[in-house]
């Protein structure tokens, strides 16, 4: 009678175990990382692009990308400073206001 009972306990823990071996061993897929180009560029429909070559003055080719920034000539430099002054100006004064209406003290 033991060995009755015995058998069928070991069947029916060999049951459990392989369905709890089904549900934790599945195969752990590898995260492929998705191809995504830089957002920034994809607003403008630009991450297809490829940047340019050129040849410099001794005659070697350079990658020159599409996106690089060129230096401000003098008449932007002046631009820019004016711009930024302003700014400044703007937010004093806007910062001056809030305070007068919070009813704070002001320099």
């Amino acid at each position: 009678m033991l060995a009755t009972v015995g058998g069928k306990v070991s069947q029916t823990l060999n049951e459990i175990l392989g369905q709890i071996e089904s549900l934790v061993a599945e195969p752990v897929k590898a995260e492929v990382e998705p191809d995504d180009p830089n957002p920034f560029l994809a607003l403008f429909g630009l991450e297809d692009r490829q940047p340019e070559k050129q040849r410099n003055a001794a005659g070697r080719t350079t990658q020159v990308s599409w996106w690089s920034v060129k230096a401000d000539t003098d008449v932007e430099l002046v631009i820019r400073s004016l711009a930024i002054l302003d700014a400044r100006r703007r937010c004093l004064e806007f910062y001056n206001r809030c305070k007068v209406r919070l009813g704070m003290a002001q320099f």
